[in-house]
């Protein structure tokens, strides 16, 4: 997938000493489908995100950490440091890593 969220999540996820694999999103690329951006997404509607977060933070032992970023779309245009930082601190505070425990990627 060439896009940057993909390429940082994915080097994010591997330094961690995950296994991880990169994929092309519906309506991108020669991808079947449509792709919408932000609040205005017709795929997955915010409203819907809302509805699985809060079903799923219902059930015992599922802890769920849902946060929004103001003003993001689907490419998080001017947000990716931030998105970045949420979801590496998402990671550190699940695993427990330091960062002497990642793996170096050539």
């Amino acid at each position: 997938m060439n896009n940057q969220i993909v390429y940082q999540l994915y080097y994010m996820f591997a330094q961690r000493g995950f296994t991880v694999q990169r994929f092309n999103f519906r309506g991108v690329g020669r991808s079947q489908g449509a792709f919408d951006h932000g609040k205005t997404d017709k795929v997955l509607p915010q409203m819907d995100v809302q509805t699985l977060v809060d079903k799923l933070k219902t059930q015992k032992g599922i802890v769920i950490d849902h946060q929004e970023i103001p003003g993001a779309n689907h490419f998080f245009e001017s947000h990716m440091d931030d998105l970045m930082e949420r979801c590496g601190n998402y990671l550190d505070s699940r695993l427990g890593p330091t960062p002497d425990d990642y793996v170096e990627i050539d």
